[in-house]
């Protein structure tokens, strides 16, 4: 199913209700439904919403990635409260939206994610890329991270440092003699433990990603 069409269709059949209902359950109109499985829009503000309705995960409706769709099992304890939706944002964003600001607009994320831990009200999502934070205790590439900017900064946290000339990079933060430096988990990475730059912005602290941090 390669489509958020396709998904979205065969996963209210799978449910067995229509179009409406499902709009009620989630909060949008029905046209937003009808327009959805139409192909006519291609992402909704309340993805997760619906998403949650339906019994599937909100990432595998929205790009047909990460976990497949999951109907509730009633012999399956209820997951963790929901504490809100956060956008799921790119890197390049990521670099200009550390500067102070006090929340996001819908238009600027194509897809919300609910969070099961308290946060801030500037809280994002980002996409793991690459290996550098891999590891026993680490984080594996296209996975999801809550980063939370109004989170204190202390050393042992996986943080989320932005250069003064706007690059991110997502690094556990330490404090040795000197100074603050920079880990990356994957004992394999070069460099591996460096300082932390000059001017360098923390730009938020991961709070949960797939567990709590």
């Amino acid at each position: 199913m390669e489509t958020l069409a396709k998904r979205l269709r065969w996963a209210r059949k799978q449910k067995r209700i229509s179009q409406e209902e499902l709009g009620k359950l989630a909060g949008v109109s029905q046209s937003t439904i009808g327009n959805l499985e139409a192909g006519t829009r291609a992402s909704a503000r309340k993805i997760a919403s619906i998403a949650a309705a339906l019994g599937v995960d909100a990432l595998w409706l929205a790009e047909g990635k990460q976990r497949p769709a999951v109907r509730p099992d009633p012999g399956i304890e209820p997951g963790p409260d929901i504490h809100g939706e956060v956008p799921l944002i790119n890197w390049v964003q990521a670099g200009s939206f550390c500067i102070m600001r006090e929340s996001y607009l819908p238009s600027e994320a194509d897809l919300w994610l609910a969070c099961p831990v308290n946060h801030g009200p500037r809280t994002y999502c980002l996409r793991v890329v690459g290996r550098s934070m891999a590891g026993e205790d680490g984080y594996h590439d296209g996975e999801i991270i809550f980063v939370d900017p109004d989170a204190e900064a202390m050393p042992g946290k996986d943080v989320i440092v932005t250069t003064i000339d706007g690059e991110s990079t997502f690094k556990r933060l330490k404090l040795d003699i000197d100074g603050y430096y920079l880990l990356a988990l994957n004992p394999k990475w070069e460099p591996n433990y460096f300082k932390m730059p000059e001017n360098a912005h923390i730009g938020g602290v991961v709070i949960f990603a797939g567990r709590e941090r």
